[in-house]
C-alpha cells in the first residue's frame, strides 16, 4: 500500500507500522515469515528475511518478537581510477520484543525494545577473507499510540496513529558519527466494512519525518556557512531536526515523506492493495507504486494465508531504479480467535 499503515496495518504488519494496534489483536497467537530481494538492481545477492510472533497476553493487552535480518551481499570497494581493493561482505540484524495496552475500548499505547547489529567482513581480491571482522551493537526504542474512531455508521471507522521509531544513540563507525533513523510517522486511516459480504475498504495517508540532523553547508576551508553542526548529542538532534536545514522552512519540507494506499478485501479471504511512496529528489527519491494481493484460508479458529507485493518506481534521474523488480512474499499463521 506505498509502505502505508501507520494507522490501518493489521496483523503482525503492526510490529513494523504501529505497535499499539497489537493490544487489539483477535487471536491468541500469530506468527509471520517474510523474505524480500533487497534493491535487486543494485546487488543481485542481498536479501531481506524477518519472522515475528505475536500472542495475547488478557484482552486488552498483546506482546510481540521480532528479528529482522539483511544482508547487503558482496560490496566490491575500489579506488578514484576504479581498480578493485577489495570486498566487504556486510549484513545486519535486529531482534527485539513490543508490548501494547489498551487505554479504553478505543485507544492505546506501545513500547518496543531492540538489540541491533551490523557486521562487515573485508575479503582479499583473491578470495580468502581478510582477517578484519567488525560488530558494532546498539539497541533502539519505540513508542506508539493509536486511536479508533467509530462513526454514526458502525461499519464505518476512522483511524489514528501515532509512532516514534528508532530511538537511540548513535554511534561511531570508522570515527563518524551515524544517527539512527528515528522517525516520527503520523497516519490516519478510513475502513468501510460490509458485514453482509464479509468484506471491507480501507485507505489511508502517513507522513513521515526523520528526526535526525540535517548536514550542514561548508565552505572549500570547512568554515560552516549554513545550518547547524551534527555532533550534537541525542536529545538536541532529535528536538532541533525541525529546524536545523541549511535552507530554512523550505527544505525542512522537503524532508517530509507522504505515503498512502487502498485496500479492497472480499469475503475476508482476498484482498487487493495498492499505494504510491512519495520522498523528495534531494532526500532519498524514494517514488514508488506499490501492488499488492493477499489470500487466506480458515479452518476452525485457525487461518494460513500469504501475501506478494511488487513495486513500480518513477521519477528516477538514473536509468535504472534501485527499486525496479523489487517484491517480496510473506506467510502468515494465526491460531485461536477468542472473538
Amino acid at each position: 500500500m506505498g509502505d502505508c499503515g501507520i494507522a490501518t496495518a493489521v496483523e503482525n504488519q503492526q510490529l513494523y507500522y504501529n505497535i499499539a494496534k497489537l493490544a487489539f489483536t483477535k487471536n491468541y497467537h500469530q506468527a509471520s515469515v517474510g523474505y524480500s530481494f533487497y534493491l535487486p538492481e543494485i546487488s543481485k545477492d542481498a536479501k531481506m528475511l524477518s519472522a515475528n510472533y505475536v500472542a495475547s497476553v488478557t484482552n486488552t493487552s498483546a506482546v510481540g518478537l521480532e528479528i529482522n535480518y539483511l544482508s547487503k551481499g558482496l560490496i566490491s570497494i575500489r579506488n578514484e581510477l576504479g581498480a578493485l581493493i577489495n570486498h566487504i561482505k556486510t549484513s545486519e540484524y535486529h531482534m527485539g520484543g513490543a508490548y501494547a495496552l489498551q487505554l479504553s475500548e478505543n485507544s492505546s499505547i506501545g513500547l518496543s525494545l531492540k538489540l541491533l547489529n551490523r557486521q562487515s567482513i573485508q575479503e582479499n581480491n583473491d578470495g580468502p577473507y581478510y582477517p578484519l571482522r567488525t560488530n558494532h551493537f546498539s539497541f533502539a526504542s519505540t513508542l506508539a499510540y493509536y486511536k479508533d474512531i467509530p462513526l454514526s455508521d458502525l461499519s464505518k471507522t476512522v483511524h489514528v496513529g501515532i509512532q516514534l521509531s528508532n530511538i537511540g544513540p548513535a554511534s561511531y563507525i570508522n570515527d563518524k558519527k551515524i544517527f539512527l533513523p528515528t522517525n516520527l510517522g503520523i497516519g490516519l486511516g478510513y475502513t468501510h466494512r460490509n458485514e453482509a459480504e464479509s468484506g471491507s475498504f480501507s485507505a489511508c495517508i502517513d507522513i513521515n519525518k526523520l528526526l535526525v540532523p540535517t548536514p550542514p553547508v561548508y565552505s572549500s576551508d570547512v568554515t560552516l556557512l549554513a545550518g547547524k553542526l551534527t555532533n550534537r548529542s541525542f536529545l538536541s538532534s532529535l528536538l532541533g531536526s525541525f529546524a536545523d536545514a541549511p535552507f530554512g522552512i523550505k527544505e525542512e519540507l522537503k524532508e517530509i515523506r507522504l505515503s498512502g494506499g487502498i485496500e479492497y478485501t472480499y469475503a475476508d479471504r482476498i484482498s487487493f492493495r495498492t499505494g504510491v511512496n512519495l520522498e523528495h529528489a534531494e532526500k532519498g527519491n524514494r517514488k514508488y507504486i506499490g501492488l499488492g494481493i493477499g489470500y487466506q484460508t480458515y479452518l476452525n479458529d485457525q487461518a494460513i494465508g500469504f501475501d506478494l507485493h511488487y513495486l513500480v518506481p518513477f521519477g528516477s534521474y538514473t536509468g535504472v531504479s534501485p527499486f525496479k523488480n523489487s517484491y517480496g512474499i510473506s506467510f502468515k499463521f494465526s491460531i485461536g480467535n477468542y472473538e
